[in-house]
């Protein structure tokens, strides 16, 4: 509940994320003074616009919203007089918070954006590219899969000997269904590999060979061979033709081509001649293509050699039939903000926009200038505790640090400093974020406030023990008629899964068996224990006109049969203070809230000018 309404709080009031233009505002003008702090209607308007979604603010509006305001002023002040920015639970919440929207803040707002652009770039080129793979066995040794790395290693040595590509893979490339893993590879542009493998591709220029990448098929080498400007993709329809015993594909091509010439409509054509049933509903749609898409490069290839204005193709030659294609449409977007979406959806689709933690690690590590001083960590063991083994965001951290870290963590022996060097970073992840990003700096100053806020709430309004017992007292005696308690009926719920059980249950409830001692004659019976005085509680018709001691017929609902018990009834009476004083303070909070903020005018001296408000 703290946490709901903490962040009910920070978004009513307090994150400064967007700020709506008014036009002809003068943002300077005072309309408020609490102590010796001045509110303008710049501040009211910003934080009004946190409230609404509306995009026309009236001047009526900002006035209903005013009190409101300073209320927050009020408690916010009052807050920090009595140090609540210092009590270490609250600092301790706030740096939790901090790290936690900071992660967010740099996900989405640095992160997600670079994979963003990185992904733009790469889409405006098209790379050629032959590759060399060795598959990994999926439960192949460390001694395996070391073997598997030398002999890829070596293939990459003879492709830069310039051992012909084709003959580099046929000496290492595995095999599977008697083809060669490795190969010469389509046209590519981004989204159309595996990620890594397209990293590794995107990072070469033009003649250069890659180290070796590990993918799910194992691991590659490749050789950039060449890379173009991308052709924009095309959405295209076809007439298709194969050979049959009564003609040949080449023939009735160019028989249906004649008649598309001499004035045949385009989708009768289709209709009566393609041989792609599948496509012939759609009036031949193909679909978008494109390079490094499911088609041959051949196809491909003929696609983005036809002039787009063409109402259609000749006919077209492949090794399983021919095609005569229109170009529909060639794919561009109406703005940028559009190819942005297209962009997004694409990179949601590849299930790239999950940036890791080890992304964020390393983002961070660039914007902090992290460094490792490789010598004291070489010699850490026989080196000066108090030497400077990481600097990072201009903070030095030596190896006692990391001693100290050492004895505190469970990670191996292998991974600690990794596991230290992660610690670090994150330790400065709020300072960079702050410093970095203005408005998440904002909104951390904001979340403080929230918190100092919610805290006066908490110690002088919300605890039962902010109000003095005595008022409490005093408004009890005067509200006395609206605490009772009213007319109670306390009762078992006896229910079994079989007739017998149930009718059993009932001959030894009538022979005197209480029936919170049923269970001890009865293995299968369950007894519960209720009380009720809600008219609106399922049983409470069929208990409240029985006598004590009294059960009710036998209820059958699907496969459960019950009956109830009355024990006892418990008559109205009035509620004694102590009864009644959770909901004696609840219904005084009201009165006791209004008391505390006009208190708090009194202590810090609240002034308004409402007619300042002029929007």
């Amino acid at each position: 509940m703290k946490v709901i309404l903490i962040t009910l709080f920070i978004y009513s009031f307090l994150v400064l994320q967007t700020q709506q233009h008014v036009d002809s505002v003068d943002r300077s003008a005072e309309i408020a003074r609490v102590g010796s702090e001045t509110i303008t209607l710049g501040e009211l308007i910003d934080n009004f616009n946190i409230n609404q979604t509306d995009e026309q603010i009236s001047r009526d509006d900002l006035v209903e919203f005013l009190p409101s305001y300073i209320e927050y002023r009020l408690k916010l002040k009052k807050g920090f007089k009595n140090g609540f920015d210092k009590k270490p639970d609250l600092l301790d919440e706030f740096e939790l918070y901090g790290r936690q929207a900071a992660e967010i803040f740099w996900l989405e707002n640095e992160i997600k954006q670079r994979i963003v652009d990185e992904f733009i770039e790469r889409s405006n080129y098209e790379l050629y590219a032959y590759h060399i793979l060795i598959e990994v066995p999926s439960q192949a040794t460390g001694d395996q899969e070391r073997e598997i790395i030398d002999r890829i290693l070596q293939a990459r040595e003879d492709l830069i000997d310039g051992v012909d590509p084709d003959e580099v893979n046929a000496t290492y490339s595995s095999v599977r269904n008697g083809n060669y893993m490795g190969g010469q590879l389509p046209w590519i542009t981004a989204g159309r590999t595996v990620e890594p493998f397209e990293n590794a591709l995107f990072s070469l220029e033009v003649g250069e060979i890659s180290e070796p990448v590990r993918t799910a098929f194992g691991y590659h080498v490749i050789y950039l061979q060449d890379k173009r400007e991308r052709s924009p993709d095309r959405q295209v329809s076809h007439i298709f033709f194969q050979d049959t015993e009564e003609s040949l594909a080449s023939e009735k091509a160019a028989d249906v081509h004649q008649k598309l010439t001499d004035g045949l409509f385009w989708y009768d054509a289709v209709e009566t001649y393609s041989m792609d049933r599948n496509t012939v509903p759609n009036g031949g749609l193909i679909g978008w293509v494109g390079y490094a898409m499911q088609f041959p490069e051949p196809f491909v290839d003929a696609v983005m050699a036809k002039n787009p204005a063409d109402s259609f193709s000749e006919p077209i030659e492949m090794p399983y039939g021919y095609h005569i294609i229109r170009v529909d449409s060639v794919r561009n977007y109406p703005s940028e903000e559009a190819r942005m979406e297209e962009i997004v959806r694409e990179l949601e689709r590849l299930q790239r926009l999950n940036p890791s933690e080890r992304e964020l690690i390393e983002a961070l590590k660039a914007e902090g200038d992290f460094s490792v001083d490789e010598n004291v960590k070489a010699s850490m063991n026989n080196a000066n505790s108090n030497a400077v083994v990481i600097t990072f965001n201009e903070n030095e951290y030596t190896l006692s640090d990391f001693f100290q870290f050492s004895e505190t963590t469970d990670s191996t022996t292998e991974n600690l400093f990794d596991a230290y060097s992660r610690e670090v970073v994150l330790s400065e992840l709020v300072e960079i974020t702050r410093s970095k990003f203005s408005d998440f700096d904002a909104q951390m100053a904001s979340f403080l406030n929230g918190l100092v806020v919610f805290r006066v709430n908490e110690e002088f309004i919300w605890s039962e023990n902010a109000p003095e017992r005595s008022a409490l007292e005093q408004f009890y005696k005067e509200n006395k008629e609206k605490y009772w308690f009213e007319k109670t009926f306390n009762y078992f719920s006896v229910s079994a899964f079989e007739d017998s059980i149930i009718t059993k249950a009932v001959d030894l409830v009538e022979s005197g068996v209480h029936p919170e001692n049923l269970t001890e004659h009865i293995e299968e019976i369950n007894v519960r224990r209720f009380s009720t005085s809600n008219r609106n509680n399922p049983g409470f018709e069929l208990i409240e006109n029985l006598d004590t001691d009294e059960i009710t017929e036998i209820q059958v609902s699907g496969v459960r049969h019950s009956f109830f018990f009355l024990d006892s009834i418990e008559e109205p009476r009035q509620m004694t203070f102590d009864e009644a004083f959770s909901r004696v303070v609840n219904d005084y909070m009201p009165i006791h809230e209004t008391a505390f903020i006009n208190s708090l005018k009194s202590e810090f001296a609240v002034e308004t000018f409402p007619e300042n408000i002029q929007i």
